[in-house]
């Protein structure tokens, strides 16, 4: 006998907004930007908006000292919104082993390395931000990034300071987590990784030592092990043919090629997941992971110089009492 399958799928930016409006249409909302709102819970769903809105009221209560009923009197702001945000997180992500919630790090707060934010801003920021810019003229967002250099000199923290930016969920995997003694499990993992990933969009994918992860194939041996195996299951998740709906068809179907109102699909894109990785041994990985369509963009990061030191310095202490401290010399 025929039966209906429905997707109920994660909502998008504009399905976002809709919800919002909708939770909060019995409440005086006429200051809540719901634009601003929307793009910075991405993978929340209906409860987890309905959550966030019961918090926001909380914080509205809360600044005017209790007063008033909890439903009525009272006019939300997005200042509320905003400040109901630390207390709750999607359901999707709570019982991942991938995502990590940590304190949000901008780019004021990363001293020196002007020229290296600025390009990261404009190569990953900016196509997250404003994808329409890409869509205009049919190119795709940049799939991956590869921070490379000392240990020591910040690509972490840059990696968290990207996410923070653009309003991205931060997952986070290193070998350790990655590899498994039980056949099969390792290339399990990266494929759950970037399958909750997806379903989170947007969302950056941090994978610390990538030369320890995925290194170099050795072509002599017919024989396979775990490590090709697992590079063979990263390649093909950043192509994007790992993409898989509830219906269990591919990303090229019929159905995912019709958009929804407001022109984004019901379904994740792989350009909504950034995959940024870091080395201190760039020569050990494979040249196929080096290739455009991958890790387009190749990022040195060098020590700091003294300029550098003296505005990394001038963070660590801000907020110091500090008295006749020089820090040029």
């Amino acid at each position: 006998m025929p039966y209906l399958e429905l997707s109920l799928g994660i909502p998008t930016l504009n399905q976002r907004k809709e919800i919002l409006k909708s939770v909060t249409k019995f409440h005086h909302s006429d200051e809540i930007d719901y634009e601003k709102i929307a793009s910075l819970i991405p993978g929340f769903v209906v409860n987890d908006m309905a959550q966030l809105t019961h918090e926001a009221i909380k914080v509205n209560k809360k600044a005017k000292n209790g007063g008033g009923d909890a439903y009525n009197n009272f006019s939300l702001t997005t200042e509320d919104f905003e400040e109901a945000l630390h207390s709750v997180s999607p359901s999707i992500l709570k019982r991942s082993k991938w995502h990590l919630k940590v304190k949000p790090v901008y780019w004021k707060d990363i001293g020196g390395m002007q020229k290296i934010k600025e390009r990261l801003q404009w190569g990953i920021e900016l196509p997250l931000r404003q994808p329409e810019i890409f869509k205009n003229v049919d190119l795709d967002c940049p799939r991956g990034v590869l921070l490379f250099g000392p240990p020591g000199c910040c690509k972490t923290t840059l990696a968290r300071g990207l996410a923070t930016e653009c309003n991205a969920n931060f997952f986070a995997a290193n070998p350790s987590q990655i590899y498994s003694s039980y056949v099969g499990d390792s290339e399990k993992n990266i494929a759950e990784l970037f399958y909750q990933a997806r379903l989170s969009s947007p969302s950056i994918i941090f994978l610390d030592e990538l030369d320890s992860l995925v290194g170099c194939r050795d072509f002599a041996t017919k024989q396979q092990g775990v490590a090709e195996k697992v590079l063979s299951t990263l390649l093909n998740e950043m192509d994007g043919l790992g993409i898989k709906t509830q219906y269990g068809e591919d990303i090229n179907s019929e159905i995912l090629k019709k958009d929804c109102p407001g022109g984004e699909r019901d379904t994740v894109r792989k350009n909504d997941v950034i995959v940024i990785a870091a080395t201190n041994r760039p020569d050990c990985i494979d040249a196929a992971l080096l290739r455009p369509g991958r890790f387009d963009i190749i990022v040195y990061i060098p020590p700091p110089n003294s300029e550098e030191r003296e505005s990394i310095l001038q963070i660590l202490t801000n907020g110091m009492p500090l008295q006749g401290v020089d820090f040029k010399t």
